[in-house]
């Protein structure tokens, strides 16, 4: 569990979703899951910026007009 919360907290999303499961079943509390979240979001949102989102886009366009 301890590897999943660190994982989470660095922005992982696989890890965040076995988090969610491992609460439904009740394996940690929602006080260790609401922190967990917020973290996941700060660092979800740190490594967003303008650059890497344009070339995200550019990517996606490049993909999408090769499967025409």
């Amino acid at each position: 569990m301890k590897h999943l919360l660190i994982a989470a907290n660095l922005g992982y999303e696989d890890s965040m979703k076995m988090l969610w499961k491992h609460y439904s079943c009740g394996h940690i509390t929602k006080e260790d899951l609401d922190d967990t979240l917020r973290t996941h979001k700060a660092a979800i949102d740190a490594t967003k910026n303008f650059q890497r989102e344009e070339a995200e886009a550019y990517f996606q366009q490049l993909a999408s007009s090769a499967q025409l």
